[in-house]
């Protein structure tokens, strides 16, 4: 019988395990300055992540999420996740990517 505890219980804010929400490799870069510790672990720097999700709550179904995380222990805040899809938009002109 498969185990349907989530893989980081530390990182479910509500949503489920976070984890089967990505869609994409996440995107990491520094924190913003000043940087502070890990409020579980002290690890004196975190990093700000970004990802693409897709999550049933939010319109069109994809989104980008963005959350603070520590490269040395489980702790991350919560995702805030903004959805970046208008499926009923017609294609644009200026953006390559709706050819």
């Amino acid at each position: 019988m498969a185990d349907k505890r989530p893989r980081y219980p530390q990182r479910n804010y509500g949503l489920g395990d976070p984890t089967d929400m990505l869609t994409s490799t996440p995107t990491v870069s520094l924190e913003p300055q000043p940087p502070s510790p890990c409020p579980s672990c002290g690890c004196d720097r975190l990093f700000m992540i970004h990802v693409d999700v897709k999550c049933a709550q939010l319109k069109g179904d994809i989104g980008i999420g963005s959350y603070v995380g520590c490269p040395a222990c489980p702790w991350a805040s919560p995702m805030m996740i903004i959805a970046c899809s208008l499926p009923d938009a017609p294609p644009s002109r200026d953006n390559p990517h709706d050819n």
